[in-house]
């Protein structure tokens, strides 16, 4: 009886590889149908998670833009602000502005003088 019911598993666990080969194509297309909405439903999870992949990406992106535009803004308020109270900051403001013609052209630039320190 044990050979029965190991033949029997191994039938069961052929038989499916062998009617898949066998089948009929209208079998075919009845399988196809009952796939259709799974395989649509995940195309679109993958469209989904693509999309929201690349919308971390973008945020990230722009996360690591603003903090280094921070960061310039404050290492430039540090460097004016070291400037009105130490010439060698001073020398430095002017020594990076010109050797950059285009700030001096830049519309924030145009008034605007190098802070000296206060000799007071």
């Amino acid at each position: 009886m044990r050979y029965i019911v190991r033949k029997r598993k191994v039938q069961r666990s052929i038989q499916p590889v062998d009617s898949y080969m066998t089948e009929t194509p209208t079998d075919d297309a009845e399988g196809n149908d009952s796939l259709t909405p799974q395989i649509l439903k995940a195309q679109k999870q993958v469209e989904e998670a693509k999309q929201r992949y690349k919308s971390l990406l973008a945020r990230q992106a722009a996360a690591k833009k603003k903090h280094a535009e921070a960061r310039r803004k404050i290492l430039g308020d540090l460097l004016i602000k070291a400037a009105e109270k130490d010439e060698r900051y001073n020398r430095v403001i002017k020594v990076l502005m010109d050797s950059h013609p285009q700030v001096k052209t830049n519309k924030a630039f145009v008034d605007w003088e190098v802070p000296h320190p206060d000799h007071s």
